[in-house]
């Protein structure tokens, strides 16, 4: 989810916080924008769904594992953003350009993922040639308790 925009200097915008000077910050003293991960928080819930789940199941005790993980990044779009999140999410060109309205101003990021989903996608090689592109479905969001978790 995102871009939430914040004000200027609190996340990390990549053509504005990489220079030589922050390069030599990092690497001398360990300290400056590029000794940040930009990974700000993460948490993790015990969604309703899964209460009410054991509820309806008779269990008096509360589910003791979480079910849902969220992280917030601190850190703008940029030109290659669109491209990353392409690639790392399976996302198709039109979904991701939401992501790209934003470039280079001060934004976080807030991903939302279900640490054991029902439904698992699969990766496959197309051929033999190991030069082409693998066949990537991660199957999102076609399990409907899945969808009742994460809502």
């Amino acid at each position: 989810m995102g871009p939430f925009l914040v004000n200027k200097g609190y996340s990390f915008v990549r053509e504005r916080d990489i220079t030589l000077t922050t390069l030599l910050q990092w690497t001398l003293n360990g300290n400056g924008p590029m000794a940040s991960s930009r990974i700000e928080a993460s948490y993790d819930l015990i969604s309703n769904f899964s209460k009410a789940k054991a509820q309806r199941e008779g269990r008096d005790e509360v589910p003791d594992k979480p079910d849902i993980r969220t992280i917030i990044i601190a850190a703008s779009a940029d030109d290659q953003t669109a491209t990353d999140f392409e690639r790392a999410f399976n996302l198709n060109h039109r979904s991701i350009q939401h992501f790209t309205q934003t470039i280079g101003e001060d934004s976080y990021y807030q991903t939302v993922t279900l640490y054991s989903p029902k439904q698992t996608g699969y990766v496959k090689l197309r051929d033999s040639n190991p030069w082409t592109s693998l066949e990537i479905n991660p199957r999102y969001f076609e399990n409907q308790e899945d969808m009742e978790i994460i809502a």
